[in-house]
């Protein structure tokens, strides 16, 4: 498993001034329209972290975009730690739909892989 240190990581908050984009932390609200776990994975102060490379990428191709087209971005993800991955297995949805955790199109990783645990 990779670690990624918390001086690699960036709340995507901090950089909103220079960001055309709007900050939407969907599994932290069980409501929410988006959130099809339909119960709060993350707490409700729950922040989107991504690696400092990866943030600057976003943060590089949000300012393109709005610049050329006026498009702003939305995030909803970022870092998910792997009591969150395991918040989303245990969730009624997911041991509704099994094949979700199976490859090769598996829709959820195991906790500790994927992208989320890195930021990425």
């Amino acid at each position: 498993m990779i670690v990624i240190k918390p001086d690699e990581l960036v709340d995507l908050s901090t950089l909103s001034a220079l960001a055309p984009w709007r900050i939407d932390v969907v599994y932290a609200q069980p409501q929410h329209p988006d959130n099809m776990f339909k119960t709060a994975i993350y707490r409700a102060e729950a922040k989107i972290w991504a690696q400092r490379d990866f943030a600057a990428i976003i943060l590089t191709a949000a300012q393109d975009c709005f610049a050329r087209r006026g498009w702003m971005f939305e995030l909803k993800d970022g870092l998910r730690t792997v009591e969150a991955q395991e918040n989303m297995r245990q969730t009624d949805i997911v041991k509704a739909n099994p094949q979700w955790l199976e490859e090769p199109r598996r829709l959820l990783s195991p906790p500790g892989n994927g992208g989320h645990p890195r930021g990425m």
